[in-house]
């Protein structure tokens, strides 16, 4: 059963994808939720927080999934592929409407840059993880290509980033997957 929360946070990511983020406010959420606004505030204080709480979760939910990640591990290439996709896209890919989009990706700039920066210092240190084993299991060398795997998870975390940040997304994966068959080849064991 879901929480009162669960119920706010859930129309106001439904409000923000379908009004955007300046349309929507707390008496449209409450109307919907027929919570009181009252009861929103007490939860959340403010549409600003609000949208911090729904990319919060979608972040959370996202990396909840590493572990599964090791479950599945069977290529290492495959895994960061998988990883990074799942990361690096955004909350409002479904969103249709470009200019509620590009709003809402302005919104979660100003308000969620934070919360971003924290994702992404977990997948850096996620990935390390993986090629730290693949070096241990000698399934890589990182030698020609001159990065630590520290170095290399955070390379990889920014490209993610700035294709996500401009790349159209049908696009996305194509590029993520040239940029990583490069580094998979530079880092063949001889």
């Amino acid at each position: 059963m879901a929480t009162t929360a669960d119920a706010i946070l859930n129309t106001a990511q439904e409000c923000f994808f379908r009004h955007g983020y300046g349309a929507t406010n707390i008496a449209m959420i409450s109307r919907q939720t027929k919570i009181s606004r009252v009861t929103i505030h007490k939860h959340f204080g403010s549409k600003d927080k609000l949208l911090r709480a729904v990319m919060s979760r979608h972040m959370e939910g996202v990396r909840e999934q590493f572990p599964r990640y090791l479950e599945d591990y069977h290529d290492l290439w495959q895994t960061i592929e998988d990883v990074l996709i799942a990361c690096g896209r955004p909350l409002f890919e479904s969103i249709t409407d470009q200019w509620v989009l590009q709003e809402l990706i302005q919104a979660g700039e100003e308000y969620c840059d934070d919360i971003k920066a924290a994702h992404f210092v977990a997948l850096e240190n996620f990935m390390e993880s993986l090629f730290l084993k693949a070096l241990e299991e000698n399934e890589i060398s990182l030698d020609r290509l001159g990065l630590a795997p520290k170095a290399l998870s955070h390379t990889l975390a920014c490209t993610t980033k700035g294709l996500f940040s401009t790349a159209p997304l049908e696009e996305i994966r194509q590029e993520l997957t040239r940029v990583l068959l490069i580094c998979k080849v530079a880092a063949q064991p001889s």
